[in-house]
């Protein structure tokens, strides 16, 4: 990926299985020095590797485990290749389980300014990874004035470019000077626009509730409590107030499903009157997209496509 001033990144997203062989393991431990060879990237290795045995508050791994073990590999291979594991709260928590860090941010650089966690999505028992970084990019001031040409007055404006250029005194081929001139009538055009033509905030559209926020208010507001709940409950190990989160998440998944079989509904009933919106939402449940093949054209003229149709008939 590329962001401002042509600083290129990349990110790496793995799943490496509980139930991993040693050959994908060895796989995966060669992937990082590939990935440290990209001199002029800045990357990010992020992603479930299930590996629930090493502290990643000393680097260590438990006695328990055997010195081959993939664990003691892959710590090796971390420290080795010098990246930096930015994680350092349970991600995984399920029941009276232990909780356990399975969900690992990886970098070669100090890329990561903050690391956190939101509540899991839906009933999954792997929490949020809420990743800050400090790339450089373009601050996009939402308070640009613009001109919003759709409404203008524009025969008023007509009639003030007429009046204005008239008024205007004549011009001689001994006193004529195109960039005077020009400077004139720019000045007119811009004294025009700025009287007849109404101004509004750039990105004011970009501010709707509506757009932004496809549920309700209510809704909006029962997600907020899930996710105080859930830091709540990484901070307390309360198993009472993993029982409130949990009721607060059915009610969340919940109107989730009635807000999406509504909306569903209204596209349903509105398919004949407004079949832009349907084929919206078919478009995006689509997983290909089909495209019209190329016609091409045989030694007789007569399209491909219609001489192998021929042909089958």
């Amino acid at each position: 990926m590329r962001g401002s001033s042509n600083n290129s990144f990349v990110i790496c997203a793995c799943y490496r299985s509980p139930a991993s062989d040693l050959v994908n393991d060895a796989n995966l431990f060669n992937l990082f020095p590939l990935l440290k060879a990209i001199n002029d990237s800045k990357i990010i290795i992020l992603g479930d590797f299930n590996f629930c045995n090493i502290n990643w508050d000393n680097n260590t791994i438990g006695s328990t485990i055997t010195g081959n073990s993939s664990s003691h590999k892959f710590l090796n291979c971390v420290l080795k290749n010098f990246l930096t594991q930015h994680v350092c709260f349970p991600t995984r928590v399920r029941g009276t389980q232990t909780p356990h860090i399975l969900d690992l941010v990886l970098t070669f650089d100090s890329l990561i300014h903050s690391c956190s966690c939101y509540s899991p999505l839906g009933k999954s028992d792997h929490c949020i990874l809420h990743i800050q970084c400090n790339f450089i990019y373009n601050v996009i001031q939402s308070d640009i004035v613009k001109f919003n040409y759709n409404k203008g007055n524009y025969n008023e404006f007509c009639d003030h470019i007429f009046n204005s250029l008239h008024d205007l005194s004549p011009i001689t081929n001994d006193e004529f000077d195109i960039n005077q001139e020009w400077n004139n009538l720019k000045h007119v055009v811009e004294l025009g626009i700025t009287k007849f033509v109404p101004c509004y905030s750039g990105n004011v559209w970009r501010k709707k509730a509506s757009w932004k926020y496809p549920v309700n208010v209510t809704t909006r507001v029962v997600i907020t409590r899930k996710h105080s709940l859930w830091r709540r409950y990484m901070r307390t190990k309360d198993k009472s107030v993993f029982n409130e989160y949990a009721k607060v998440r059915n009610i969340v998944r919940r109107e989730s499903r009635n807000t999406a079989h509504n909306m569903q509904c209204r596209i349903a009933k509105a398919c004949k009157d407004n079949p832009k919106s349907f084929w919206q939402f078919v478009k995006s449940k689509t997983a290909s997209n089909t495209a019209i093949c190329d016609i091409i054209i045989s030694d007789n003229n007569i399209p491909k496509f219609l001489l192998t149709t021929r042909t089958k008939q």
